[in-house]
């Protein structure tokens, strides 16, 4: 299981590849439910149907929304 690494980033600061490298093992961490990453809420597309409620009210959400309904 991947573990989640808190980062932080400066004004123009250049990313080193070990930061990189942290926010790559991040992503698998989220998707792991690691312990400190952020929890994710619903299921996104268990069942294969994509939804507005299942999108979120958001912003993103409502963008996704749009691309998939016009696309």
């Amino acid at each position: 299981m991947s573990v989640w690494t808190n980062l932080s980033f400066s004004y123009l600061e250049i990313l080193s590849h070990t930061k990189m490298n942290q926010m790559d093992a991040n992503f698998d961490a989220l998707t792991e439910g690691a312990a400190g990453a952020p929890k994710i809420q619903t299921a996104a597309i268990t069942d294969g149907n994509v939804t507005f409620v299942k999108l979120g009210s958001g912003v993103i959400g409502k963008l996704l929304a749009y691309i998939i309904v016009f696309s």
